[in-house]
């Protein structure tokens, strides 16, 4: 595998882990109306977002050298 092919999947990886954790964080039972998990589960969100932003980026620059 190579360094690209792992940095691809790797990010990847991290996304779906932001969107999970920040996805049980504002769904719990556990943790409902609790202000800190609803902030730490929206900023998680964004933070995937972010990721998978710069991602969909790399993938372009990938192509454009290749």
């Amino acid at each position: 595998m190579s360094l690209k092919a792992f940095h691809l999947f790797f990010i990847s990886l991290a996304v779906l882990l932001c969107w999970g954790f920040g996805g049980w964080c504002l769904m719990s039972e556990a943790v409902r109306d609790r202000a800190g998990y609803t902030a730490t589960g929206v900023a998680s969100i964004l933070i995937g977002l972010g990721l998978f932003i710069y991602e969909v980026q790399f993938w372009r620059k990938l192509k454009d050298l290749g």
